[in-house]
């Protein structure tokens, strides 16, 4: 049987890793229901939106939590079959079930309230120096304030939006980069796509502020313009941004 050249796996921790979290708020079922209306309205969207669904998405949850979260996500629509929420206990199987028919497997890592542009997967398939290359960067992007509304461009050197691409045979074996954090991946051998690639969400009170001050300079007042650069995130469907920033608001 012939191999096919690349298999994309989008990984996307839910609740069974988050930072700072020291008295693990994210196993409640409060915290689970918050982010589950970010991560459908937000994430979920993006990934149904790419022009290319040639991908899967691994969304993990803490294996103790599975109760929660599948109560959860009875609210919503059944996501696309390329979609998968799983227990992080079956993340090794699941990415070697899903590299193991390619040469490559190109491993994307998103948080589980960001997005990428409607056209990033399509990129990931044209990108054709897999043998050389250990890793694809998004520099440039933006961050959207759902609760006030605010767009604003943002760059960074080496910023947790990255694809690892590794050849299949040495995933299998169990080689793995050795990494320290996004700050890290700038170092290894990569490729900069310099398409703006990705959207961070403010979606807390808390973070608004921070928005502000680091954000003001690179503000997209126009109207037009930053409704248009939300559909290609988004899709048509924005009236649930002002609907969730409500929600967010309400909930801080």
């Amino acid at each position: 049987m012939s191999l096919r050249e690349k298999n994309i796996v989008v990984d996307i921790a839910f609740n069974n890793w988050a930072l700072n979290d020291t008295e693990n708020q994210r196993w409640t079922k409060e915290w689970i229901e918050r982010r589950m209306e970010i991560f459908m309205s937000f994430t979920a969207k993006s990934l149904e939106n790419q022009t290319n669904q040639d991908f899967t998405a691994l969304v993990q949850y803490d294996d103790h939590t599975e109760h929660l979260v599948k109560k959860a996500m009875r609210k919503y629509k059944r996501l696309p079959s390329n979609i998968k929420m799983i227990p992080h206990s079956e993340l090794k199987m699941q990415f070697e079930n899903h590299v193991r028919d390619a040469k490559f497997g190109y491993f994307v890592r998103l948080d589980s309230d960001d997005l990428y542009h409607e056209t990033f997967i399509q990129q990931l398939h044209d990108f054709q120096d897999s043998e050389n290359i250990n890793v694809v960067i998004n520099q440039k992007g933006y961050v959207y304030d759902a609760i006030q509304d605010r767009l604003a461009t943002v760059s960074f050197k080496s910023p947790p939006f990255y694809t690892l691409i590794y050849k299949t045979e040495d995933f299998l074996n169990g080689f793995r980069y050795e990494m320290k954090g996004h700050r890290s991946i700038i170092e290894m051998p990569h490729h900069i796509l310099n398409n703006r690639n990705y959207t961070i969400i403010v979606h807390a009170q808390n973070t608004s502020t921070t928005f502000k001050e680091k954000y003001e300079k690179g503000m997209i007042q126009d109207t037009s313009e930053k409704n248009r650069v939300l559909n290609e995130f988004l899709g048509e469907g924005r009236d649930r941004l002002n609907v969730l920033g409500k929600f967010m608001n309400k909930l801080s």
